[in-house]
């Protein structure tokens, strides 16, 4: 029969409706126009699609085009992994090489060892210098230190709390070097100009201030030529400086100045102190436009800058001082110089009259021989507390420790009790958490699901953990069925039949069978078996060790009375493809204290591959970061911790760039939306003589009236004629309450034929983009095989 997608008409039973069956809506506001919930809830089908027993083909036709239909509704939006977006620095380098970032441990040098021209081509271009001899080239390009990136509370740190930094306690500290491929002798460089790291310089003409040893540049606040007969105002770090040019003899190399009213002979390429302000003298020369006149060119302010082989770089004006954490290299032979090496300890530079022997993320790092660039810690991708982590929290309230993680579905289990402390203080150990929720850990226990003691456990989908209870477990010689109970949805399943003493349950696309052993028991085993484990969203497996196969302490294993609750960051289900940081049995140790009255859970010990969570600057808080960047945070007051764990493993993104380049952060997105589908499990059609004893504890679609249906005909009060109500060419789709919270759906005309169009309708109903149905009973009509109209009842 074919359907036109178009439908005619639509119109609900009014309130003055006769009402048939079972209790219609008191206190539930069900509609049809909210169709297809409550049959799917969250995304999760959510009832049975019961057919009769005598139900004729077309019937099983229609239940299938509903069942397709409830299908592709059983989805639900989920946040693809955002990107944190790239680091990047404008005219600086990235440390870190391509295809390796810089990691919590590594050596920031462990990826890159060298920047040159091709790395920052202004900051490091080749120049050249011309001497009596010739022009010499030049390349220049540094060395990168090897501190580490680590994490904790550095002494001469003020707030006393740790963070992450790049360590300069130890390493070979970063190296300029300027080489010339063909050795140059720059004794016969005087007043040439040469271009280091940014920076211009003028070599000294002065006798012995250049040597195969020893090199003397001097640079300048102010680089300006002044004509000879004019005056000049101009602004030296805010204040006014007068300049004027008296007289100049280029053929002599020397003028006469007059510097905020002080007059002086002076000669070329030489440094002096005149009207307050520091002058060197670079040139002298005859200039021939607009007007043929003498001019000179001053360096005002000029500074000198020493660098000689086995010392300190040496800088200053009028007398010079060591530049601390500095060593300078010359290479020469024959009076020539080959290369200029400058190494810099940053630990050992004094700012502010103090050496510092760290750089914490945000923060910089000034070179300071040059002044013109910096080694940036920029920031972390993921921070420590990123809302794109994984957050895991173990409570250790009195007298329970409890857990709260989310699952790669999402769902999040929040203060789930996992033991409870022994409540007699008399040493004995701790205890399985009672009221109902013991949790069972170790792989093949057996589940109890009986009224009063019902087990919680867990169990692995491929890396996708759920923590479940057995919630019933009925199996009497005429039915047999089992209930799981959600602990992160708090949904309990509809029965799920037991056959042959097994039932089936798929989670995430894996099968678990649980066997029920004998007729009347009220306990099952699972399997795949339940495990001591569970993943999180991101991969991190959290391992509870230490609790017996009936939930105390396991005193054998453990020696006395410690539960320890591990945390592995590399897992098969973890994408990061790098070795672990620290070992599988790293993490919390939490310990029930026997002298303790009150019987708190404690946690005893926080530590990574032997190294020690820090202590705060509030005493009773430590924190603690691992190489992968999980950031664990504890509190010895309260008894609890957090632990914030990445999804890719933490990167510390440091820069080498010019002093005036900032980072920022491009192509950061939140990764979109994608439905996750949700499988409609084997058995969720049934037969009406299956469900017919126990039709209220589901809900139902019915498909059939009760000429063929038994559930149907329960629903419409058994009518002594099958067929009361029903009229050739119609169907009806009607909801009933049928108590104890559930809602049946009836679908069924006065044939099969008018049985499968309402079936049609029904299936069709929310993919025609506006609500086909509404209030609580609709009655369709045949009119045509090919056109349905739907009329009032």
């Amino acid at each position: 029969m074919k359907v036109q997608k178009a439908m005619k008409k639509i119109v609900a039973i009014g309130a003055g409706a006769t009402m048939l069956g079972a209790t219609i809506f008191g206190a539930m506001a069900a509609d049809l126009s909210d169709y297809p919930s409550p049959f799917v809830k969250d995304g999760k089908f959510n009832t049975k699609i019961v057919i009769g027993a005598k139900a004729q083909t077309p019937d099983v036709i229609g239940a299938i085009d509903i069942a397709n239909s409830l299908q592709f509704a059983s989805r639900v939006a989920k946040d693809l992994p955002g990107s944190s977006g790239a680091v990047t620095i404008d005219n600086g380098v990235s440390m870190a090489a391509s295809g390796r970032d810089i990691y919590m441990g590594d050596d920031i040098n462990v990826t890159k060892q060298v920047v040159t021209s091709s790395d920052m081509p202004t900051l490091l271009k080749s120049g050249t210098v011309t001497n009596e001899d010739g022009t010499y080239t030049y390349n220049q390009q540094i060395v990168l230190p090897g501190g580490s990136v680590a994490f904790g509370d550095v002494s001469t740190d003020d707030s006393n709390d740790p963070f992450v930094y790049v360590n300069w306690a130890s390493n070979d500290g970063y190296k300029m070097k300027v080489i010339f491929p063909q050795a140059t002798n720059l004794t016969l460089a005087d007043n040439e100009q040469i271009t280091l790291f940014g920076k211009t310089y003028t070599v000294s003409g002065t006798s012995g201030e250049v040597t195969s040893t020893k090199v003397t540049l001097y640079s300048a606040a102010l680089d300006q030529v002044f004509t000879a007969g004019e005056s000049a105002t101009v602004d030296m770090s805010g204040t006014p400086v007068d300049i004027s040019v008296s007289g100049a003899n280029s053929d002599a190399g020397t003028a006469v100045l007059t510097i905020n009213g002080e007059t002086k002979s002076v000669s070329k390429a030489n440094t002096y102190t005149i009207g307050g302000q520091k002058v060197y003298v670079n040139d002298v020369f005859v200039t021939t436009v607009p007007t043929p006149s003498a001019a000179v060119r001053l360096f005002i302010g000029s500074e000198k800058i020493v660098l000689e082989n086995g010392n300190s770089v040496q800088v200053g004006s009028t007398s010079t001082s060591d530049i601390s954490g500095t060593t300078v290299t010359i290479t020469a032979g024959s009076g020539k110089i080959s290369q200029i090496e400058i190494d810099v300890q940053p630990r050992n530079v004094e700012v502010d009259s103090n050496t510092r022997d760290y750089t914490k993320v945000g923060e910089e790092f000034v070179d300071p021989v040059f002044g013109t660039f910096k080694l940036l810690f920029a920031s972390l991708t993921p921070e420590l507390m990123d809302a794109s982590r994984d957050v895991i929290k173990l409570d250790t309230a009195d007298p329970y420790l409890k857990l709260t993680f989310t699952n790669k579905d999402g769902n999040t289990y929040n203060g789930l009790r996992i033991a409870e402390g022994n409540t007699s203080g008399d040493g004995t150990g701790v205890s399985v958490v009672a009221n109902n929720d013991p949790l069972l850990l170790l792989g093949g226990a057996t589940i109890s699901g009986a009224s009063g003691n019902k087990n919680a456990f867990i169990v692995d989908a491929d890396g996708n953990s759920y923590i479940m209870r057995l919630d019933k477990v009925y199996n009497s010689s005429t039915e047999a069925y089992i209930k799981l109970y959600d602990y992160a949805t708090g949904q309990t399943t509809d029965k799920i039949t037991v056959t042959s003493g097994a039932a089936t349950y798929t989670l995430a696309g894996k099968t678990f069978t649980f066997t029920v052993p004998l007729l009347g028991a009220e306990t099952a085993t699972v399997s795949p078996a339940n495990v001591n484990y569970v993943y999180t969203k991101s991969g991190a497996k959290i391992a509870i060790n230490g609790i017996n196969s009936t939930g105390g302490i396991d005193l054998t294993n453990l020696g006395d009375t410690n539960i320890t609750v591990n945390l592995t960051e590399e897992t098969s289900y973890n994408d990061w493809s790098g070795t672990p940081s620290w070992a599988d049995d790293a993490g919390w140790v939490i310990t029930y204290n026997n002298a303790n009255s009150d019987n708190d859970m404690r946690i005893s010990t926080v530590a990574v591959n032997a190294t020690s969570s820090v202590q705060t600057s509030d005493s009773n808080k430590y924190e603690l970061v691992s190489n992968y960047g999980t950031f664990i945070k504890t509190d010895t007051d309260s008894y609890d911790a957090e632990i914030y764990y990445p999804n890719t493993q933490m990167v510390a993104n440091i820069f080498l760039a010019p002093v005036d380049s900032t980072a920022s952060t491009s192509g950061a997105s939140s990764g979109g939306t994608y439905y996750d589908t949700n499988r409609v499990q084997v058995g969720a059609a049934v037969l009406d003589t299956t469900v017919l004893s126990g039709y209220q504890d589901s809900n139902l679609i019915v498909v059939g009236g009760p000429c063929v249906n038994t559930v149907a005909a329960k629903l419409r009060n058994n009518p002594e004629n099958c067929a009361e109500g029903f009229k050739d060419g119609e169907a009806i789709i009607k909801l009933y309450d049928t108590g104890k919270g559930k809602v049946a759906l009836l679908v069924a005309g006065m044939s099969a034929d008018d049985t499968v169009v309402a079936s049609k309708i029904l299936a069709q109903a929310n993919a025609l983009g506006s609500k086909v149905l509404s209030g609580s009973e609709v009655k369709t009509q045949t009119v045509t095989e090919s056109v349905v109209t739907v009329q009032s009842a």
